[in-house]
């Protein structure tokens, strides 16, 4: 399920959509969506999606929160299409429907949403002088490393790519017997 999007536009980034399934704080240093605004508290929203739509929730944030320009006070908002929620100085809105974000924007940077660990399939079994042929993740799986990627960037700090890549396949390799346990138990393709 992919839930609700959010749109996020911080200050001298470029715009990126978020998947809000569940409860989930917004700030500059919070366990959920973290945002690059000086001007937002560390804890400054939850973000909560509901059956008739997104309610936002200012956690007692320095510099408040509005909603279309009007203070939002302490009981939670139901927010809805057009609606612009300021948080410091990021504007946070319900992406377009059917609209899908560009590839050159920056993945999201998520440090609690990441929903199972993301093991790429291990490569398939090498030809006696051959090395391993490199695995091309795609569609979800590409969209989950990113996001990955995003919040081991921000926990680390100055990971590069590749680095990462690796550290995931260590990692899967390390845990190989649970992989093929995984994948004998999946229905056949097709």
């Amino acid at each position: 399920m992919e839930g609700i999007i959010v749109e996020i536009r911080e200050p001298g980034r470029k715009p990126r959509r978020v998947p809000v399934t569940s409860a989930v704080e917004v700030g500059r240093g919070c366990k959920g969506v973290l945002i690059n605004d000086d001007a937002a508290s560390r804890r400054h929203i939850v973000l909560t999606p509901g059956p008739d739509g997104l309610y936002v929730t200012d956690l007692g944030s320095s510099n408040g929160t509005y909603v279309n320009g009007a203070p939002l006070t302490g009981r939670p908002r139901l927010i809805g299409a057009g609606d612009v929620v300021r948080v410091g100085e990021t504007d946070i809105s319900l992406a377009t429907r059917g609209k899908a974000p560009a590839h050159d924007q920056d993945p999201p940077t998520v440090s609690a949403m990441v929903a199972e660990p993301a093991v790429p399939p291990p490569p398939p079994a090498p030809a006696p002088a051959a090395a391993p042929a490199a695995v091309a993740a795609e569609g979800t799986q590409t969209r989950r490393l990113e996001a990955a990627f995003g919040w081991v960037d921000v926990e680390a700090g100055g990971v590069e790519w590749q680095e990462f890549m690796d550290a995931v396949v260590d990692t899967g390799l390390d845990h190989l017997a649970e992989v093929i346990a995984r994948l004998r138990a999946a229905p056949p393709p097709g």
